[in-house]
């Protein structure tokens, strides 16, 4: 995999791949299996089984294939990335 950088790493596409909706709130997932990157986000109903109450604020995470970690912003996980792309360990 070659470096990219942070604007390029930013626009490269991310692949809806699952989505649930309940009682509860709505899970989406998107992933980029070439950079080996996946987005998730989980959002609450304001008012659970109401499915008229709204939405709160989505949480939204970001992993790395093979990778523990779950990081809270884009900036985050392009460190992770490109520390793995140049071999560095952390």
């Amino acid at each position: 995999m070659n470096e990219l950088t942070y604007e390029e790493f930013c626009k490269q596409p991310l692949r809806y791949t699952l989505g649930m909706t309940g009682d509860w709130g709505a899970q989406r997932q998107y992933r980029n299996d070439d950079l080996g990157v996946q987005k998730e986000t989980i959002t609450r109903r304001k008012r659970h089984g109401d499915i008229y109450s709204g939405w709160r604020t989505a949480k939204v995470g970001f992993f790395l294939d093979g990778d523990p970690r779950e990081f809270t912003t884009v900036a985050e996980l392009y460190v992770a990335w490109m520390a793995r792309v140049c071999g560095v360990e952390e």
